[in-house]
């Protein structure tokens, strides 16, 4: 079996393959299936690259994981700020 762990894609093509559950799972370790396990934490830790530049005008808001960070956004940004330790890993 071979597992693919990076795939590249252009956003229309890339962005339907996206599942919001598995993105959002807040467990995952404990089932049965090791590669699972690794392929749905591949799916949590992955990232989106963007190339050249988003215009700030699409940023409407951040996860930070503390008041720490929290505060520190925002100082330099005007958009909506929640703290969400959840969503990461320390």
């Amino acid at each position: 079996m071979q597992l693919e762990i990076v795939g590249l894609k252009h956003v229309a093509e890339g962005l339907p393959l996206l599942n919001k559950e598995e993105i959002y799972a807040t467990f995952w370790i404990g089932k049965n299936d090791q590669i699972e396990q690794y392929r749905l934490k591949g799916v949590k830790c992955a990232e989106v690259l963007v190339p050249d530049y988003i215009d700030p005008i699409f940023i409407i808001g951040a996860y930070v994981a503390n008041h720490v960070a929290y505060s520190s956004l925002c100082k330099i940004c005007d958009i909506n700020v929640i703290i969400n330790k959840e969503i990461f890993f320390y």
